[in-house]
Formats: C-alpha cells, sequence, structure tokens
C-alpha cells in the first residue's frame, strides 16, 4: 500500500515514531502513529486476516456508540469503501485517531479511587448510550460481572 491512509480519503505526511503507543500491543500484528496532511494523528494498525471479521464488528459497534453520544469511544475511521478494515494483497489495516496517554503507575493505581470512579461513569456512559446505539446485530452477550471477574 503506498499511502496507508488513502483507503480511509486521507494523505500521509510522515510516520511518528517518536510517539509512544499506550495499551496493548499484542492485539494487532503491528500498530505505528501516522501523521496527515493536515498534521493530525492516527494509529495504523495491521491485522492477522483472521482477526478481520470480529475487528469490523468491534469498529462498527464503537462507531454507533459513538454516533450515540458516547464521548469515550474510541472509534475507528471508516474506509471509503465503508467497511472499517482495508484490505489490500495480504495487509489488512484499521485506522483510529492518535489517543496519547501515560503508563499508569502499576500496581499502585489500583489503590487510588480516581480510576475506578472513572471506570463507574464509563460504565454507566456506555449503557446509556447503548440503549440509543445502532449496534450491529450480530454482536455476542457480554455481562459486566463476568467481564469484572475475568479482570
Amino acid at each position: 500500500m503506498s499511502d496507508p491512509l488513502r483507503p480511509f480519503g486521507l494523505v500521509s505526511r510522515r510516520d511518528r515514531p517518536d510517539l509512544p503507543i499506550p495499551g496493548s500491543p499484542e492485539r494487532c500484528l503491528s500498530r505505528r502513529v501516522v501523521e496527515d496532511a493536515a498534521g493530525d494523528l492516527y494509529l495504523l494498525e495491521s491485522l492477522a486476516a483472521s482477526h478481520v471479521p470480529r475487528r469490523q464488528t468491534v469498529a462498527a459497534a464503537t462507531s454507533a456508540l459513538a454516533l450515540a453520544g458516547l464521548a469515550a469511544a474510541a472509534a475507528h475511521l471508516p474506509c471509503q469503501d465503508g467497511g472499517f478494515v482495508a484490505a489490500s494483497e495480504s495487509l489488512h489495516m484499521q485506522l483510529s485517531r492518535f489517543v496519547p496517554g501515560t503508563p499508569l503507575p502499576r500496581p499502585d493505581y489500583a489503590t487510588h479511587d480516581g480510576p475506578g470512579i472513572a471506570l463507574g461513569r464509563f460504565v454507566a456512559d456506555l449503557r446509556d448510550s447503548a440503549t440509543r446505539a445502532a449496534l450491529p446485530a450480530n454482536l455476542p452477550e457480554r455481562r459486566l460481572a463476568a467481564y469484572a471477574a475475568k479482570l
């Protein structure tokens, strides 16, 4: 892919290896920060073909939640073809706005009130937005209690 942002209707200016990427690197094959011609920053993820269906579904759900008012939703950008994963030959790419972060002080942050309060607000906002969102029909049912136990 000559310009990795082209399928998303954008023009790349340069890669930004100087910016640390927060989050979980194991959820994709590779990821990098790309700056577009307007100076905006994006996270470009390379996906395994086997992960594409699930990542399409997650991106559609996140986009629907963002449209329903969930401000904290890190929605992926749609491709010009309407999907959320750009495919060219054996490459599968997904794009979202880059959100800088700082590493949490592990394990100490778990004893602070702030993260728990923020998580509670997010869950309440998520539930509220989900009642208004046009979510994909094929979403698996998730239970908050089971997720919390897994965490």
